[in-house]
């Protein structure tokens, strides 16, 4: 009991009762911060640890045991399927309630709920909410749950999922609700199987969102058939596909597409006005995975790696578990409120995904009336659909939108709204995420899988997003497949703004199971996928797309060594650094510069130069400066351009300079002489030289650093600023956003050995030790060694806690 009463404690505490009562009231248009601030109740609260040994109440059928090991990843054993999902609904939400229920409003176009109307990036809450509507994000989950539903496997894991989340739910009281709530002012609601399906449909967005359809067809009436083909062809003589044999790939004649169509009075007719304003998606977001059968390794066992280049954030997209029982015992990450491993191994399997990257959305011109009641189809004119949105507002006025759609999709951007595109204004979309489909049935059978043939029977009716999906089991067998809702289309066709007038130009047969790429057990030893086109020869399904060949070539170059590989040489594998652009580049920059009699101290350096990209290195930004000044002036011409987006891919460019030096492309506009690539080189290197002269080279984690952002953009919640190795077209593809999100090695055999790392923490507490504790250790490159455990004993040597579910 204390005898005195010191006055530097009694004045805060009187401070504190004062704010806490004046504040425990809305003033001014400010949420109330009485109860945010009271330390009994408060924020403070959440610094606690709430994991702890506990017998928790969750009304499972039999008793469910979670082992938390060290890093706080639950080993979940129950003894039916129908417990497992409840046990794993409960323990996530424990952890990430507030993360995945905040997707679920952000999926459903529900921010104006928590937020009101204030601005967010620009534009306010239900500006955000209508373009999320207009989309189809809602309106597709709740048709794909139908179909969901009717599998039976499926409902059971989301029906039961979801009883134990609020089961977590109702156990909360302010004083144990999550931070954010407090933070803003709002209390969780009951979880449903709809918002699972919400955060799928939200990743297959983000997966599924590349088209340059405007873009394209804007930079072929420009340049012109010739020049387009060149400076954007299907396939360039560096492509890295799975048929391919190591090294470089035959250069492949560019497929005539079927534009006859394009021109500028269909671009301009209507109500379409050219401007600045588009801005793709952005073009990459980079994933490798591979698999080496027992041939290619020392332990005479297979090996697959995989890490899925996401989005960063706090609290992280993956949340570590093992699931055991109900037939299964599986070890990953799970997406917070969702059933499940999506990424992961089992006893007798691993299974790893990289983005497919081919183009699924497409936009169509309408001939539309002026009110909107029809728009012209083959010849006819067609009633459009008509459907009446209802956006709430927190403390506002409810916002009504009147959204049109027709045969090809909706029309996101019409005469009422079109702030996020004005220039696709009476454009229909049509992409895949709007096609209902079961993506949870697919993952819960691969968690189930034992061989070959339950991994493709899991895959058959996956559609969304388009996946590489890599496989690799104890048995030896390893291979890769290019999955989803692919249609088959004629040359060109989505590449382009297509006719929405024209029947020819709506396809609706999809490319069957069968004709999928898919590669197994190959010659070489090993399968591969980056971003990649997935097939070599000229196949229209799959001209259209994101893909990237650097970093596959770079995986492909060394698995195709004679040496046997290890975990550790995977693991360094993943840990990369080298710039596959620079390292391509290199040899024939510097070529053309000694023929150009350049021979000084830094063209000795870069001739020694590994191309990495280290924290320390101070060649990295000078090679990047370099290349891009050469890609400046290489491009003058299409710079120029009022609606210039990208220049063409790196290995487009190498192309030229090796093959076609006197392009006319080297001709810069506005000099009197003829240039060459040859010309070019040297100037660009001059002009990098003589900025770099001026100061210290600087090293290149000084200006690369990433930023791991809370989900509200609130920088006091993320991790800023974090000087990093690494590059976008290195297989450590780490960008200032976006980067492994989770890195794993798995060598299969009798029983699977795994070591794997995520940037974050399992905990989404942001006032939590455990909110971002993986981060130090993931940034040099540091795995943790995976408990996979086959028994609840087995799993009690490592536990550090544990809960007892009844």
């Amino acid at each position: 009991m204390l005898k005195k009463i010191d006055a530097g404690f009694l004045f805060p505490l009187i401070v504190l009762v004062v704010l806490v009562f004046a504040c425990s009231r809305a003033m001014f248009g400010i949420p109330a911060l009485g109860k945010f601030l009271n330390p009994f109740i408060g924020s403070v609260q959440n610094e606690r640890n709430t994991h702890k040994n506990a017998s928790i109440k969750v009304g499972v059928e039999k008793e469910v045991k979670v082992s938390f090991d060290s890093r706080n990843v639950p080993h979940i054993f129950a003894s039916s399927a129908k417990d497992l999902y409840a046990a794993q609904g409960y323990t996530v939400a424990a952890d990430r309630l507030w993360q995945m229920d905040f997707i679920s409003y952000v999926a459903a176009g529900r921010l104006s709920e928590i937020f009101g109307a204030i601005p967010l990036g620009g534009i306010t809450a239900p500006e955000a909410d209508r373009i999320q509507r207009r989309i189809g994000m809602l309106l597709s989950a709740k048709k794909s749950l139908e179909v969901m539903e009717k599998d039976p496997m499926t409902k059971e894991a989301l029906d039961n999922y979801t009883a134990g989340v609020n089961k977590y739910i109702s156990s909360l009281s302010y004083k144990t609700l999550p931070f954010e709530y407090k933070l803003l002012d709002y209390k969780p609601e009951p979880w449903t199987n709809l918002k699972s399906a919400l955060i799928l449909k939200y990743m297959a967005k983000s997966l599924s969102e590349f088209e340059e359809d405007q873009y394209m067809t804007k930079m072929k009436l420009a340049l012109g058939n010739k020049d387009f083909k060149q400076l954007f062809p299907d396939y360039h003589y560096y492509t890295a596909t799975q048929q391919a044999k190591p090294g470089m790939t035959t250069l492949k004649p560019d497929s005539m597409p079927y534009c006859d169509y394009i021109n500028y009075s269909f671009l301009n007719a209507g109500t379409s006005v050219w401007s600045k304003n588009f801005k793709p998606a952005e073009p990459s977001r980079n994933s490798n995975c591979w698999a080496v059968s027992a041939k290619k390794t020392k332990s005479g066992k297979p090996i697959l790696c995989n890490d899925p280049h996401l989005s960063l954030s706090l609290p992280s997209i993956w949340y570590e578990l093992q699931l055991s029982g109900g037939g299964e015992n599986v070890y990953g990450v799970s997406i917070p409120g969702t059933p499940g491993v999506i990424i992961g191994f089992n006893n007798n399997i691993a299974w790893g995904v990289t983005n497919g990257s081919t183009d699924v959305k497409d936009w169509f011109k309408l001939k539309i009336k002026a009110d909107y009641s029809a728009y012209e189809f083959d010849g006819n004119w067609v009633n459009t659909a008509k459907y009446l949105d209802t956006i709430k507002v927190r403390n506002g006025n409810t916002v009504y939108d009147t959204i049109y759609s027709t045969i090809h999709g909706p029309i996101v951007n019409d005469r009422s709204f079109s702030l996020q595109n004005p220039e696709l204004t009476n454009y229909a979309m049509k992409w895949a995420v709007h096609e209902p489909s079961n993506e949870f049935g697919a993952f819960l059978r691969l968690n189930r899988a034992k061989n070959y043939k339950d991994f493709e029977d899991a895959l058959r009716d996956y559609k969304s997003p388009i996946q590489n999906f890599t496989f690799a089991s104890g048995n030896g067998d390893i291979a890769m497949r290019h999955q989803g809702l692919i249609y088959k289309k004629f040359p060109g066709e989505g590449k382009f703004l297509l006719d929405g007038t024209r029947k020819d130009h709506l396809y609706d047969s999809a490319v069957s199971f069968e004709q999928l790429p898919a590669v197994v057990n190959p010659e070489s030893g090993f399968v591969y996928s980056a971003n990649n086109r997935p097939e070599q020869k000229s196949n229209a399904y799959f001209l259209n797309g994101n893909y990237a060949e650097t970093r596959a070539n770079g995986i492909k170059n060394k698995l195709s060594q004679p040496q046997l590989f290890t975990v550790e040489d995977m693991q360094q594998l993943q840990m990369d650094n080298t710039n596959q652009v620079a390292k391509a580049f290199l040899p024939v920059l510097l070529k053309n510069l000694s023929e150009s009699g350049i021979k000084d101290k830094r063209f000795q350096a870069l001739s020694n130069w590994d191309c990495q990209y280290r924290l320390t290195d101070t060649l990295a930004q000078f090679f990047e400066n370099w290349i891009w000044n050469l890609k400046t002036i290489t491009y003058d011409e299409i710079l120029r351009y009022p609606f210039f987006v990208r220049p063409p891919d790196d290995y487009v460019l190498l192309q030229l300079i090796t093959f076609d030096s006197a392009n006319h492309f080297f001709d810069r506009v506005n000099t009197s002489e003829r240039e060459t690539a040859k010309d070019l080189i040297l100037n660009s290197y001059q002009n990098i030289s003589s900025s770099a002269d001026a100061g210290k080279a600087p090293e290149w984690g000084a200006n690369h650093q990433a930023n791991i952002m809370h989900l509200t953009n609130v920088n006091g919640l993320s991790r800023m600023g974090i000087p990093a190795p690494g590059y976008r077209e290195a297989l450590n593809a780490i960008s200032p956003n976006w980067g492994p999100s989770w890195r794993m090695v798995v060598e299969l055999g009798d029983k699977p050995n795994a070591w794997g790392i995520y940037a974050g923490g399992q905990s989404g507490n942001p006032v939590s030790k455990n909110y971002d504790a993986f981060v130090n250790d993931w940034l040099v490159g540091k795995y943790y060694k995976l408990n996979y455990f086959t028994t609840v004993a087995e799993s009690e040597k490592e536990t550090k806690y544990s809960w007892i579910l009844n």
